[in-house]
């Protein structure tokens, strides 16, 4: 699995639709037991007042996703270890916040065209 498997995530990602689906079809590591629970994050510097923890909960409710998301306020300057922990721990995608999208796509080795023109990956 590559390091940075979450990054490539979030580069195909355009909307919050698309990544949930696209989420469903990354070829992860092998699911060793029925009672593991897929999960997915948002990484960010200042999670407070950000609602996308609510909006992805209930988009995982709408279609009928047992799965988790969890909020991470992380430091900038770790994002790289943060990046190698989630993919470590199996998670299924990341979203980045966006103070954060550019210091990924610097530390990306593998992004798309669209991630190469902005200088970032977008969630």
């Amino acid at each position: 699995m590559s390091q940075f498997r979450v990054a490539k995530f979030l580069a195909a990602c355009e909307d919050t639709t698309y990544c949930l689906e696209y989420a469903t079809q990354i070829d992860g590591p092998p699911v060793t037991s029925s009672a593991l629970i897929e999960k997915c994050c948002l990484l960010t510097d200042d999670a407070a007042g950000d609602p996308t923890h609510f909006m992805i909960d209930r988009a995982f409710e709408q279609l009928r996703l047992d799965w988790r998301f969890l909020t991470f306020e992380i430091d900038p300057n770790r994002l790289g270890e943060v990046l190698a922990g989630v993919d470590a721990l199996g998670f299924r995608g990341a979203m980045l916040s966006p103070r954060l999208r550019q210091l990924a796509g610097r530390l990306a080795n593998d992004r798309t065209p669209a991630a190469e023109r902005a200088q970032a990956i977008n969630s």
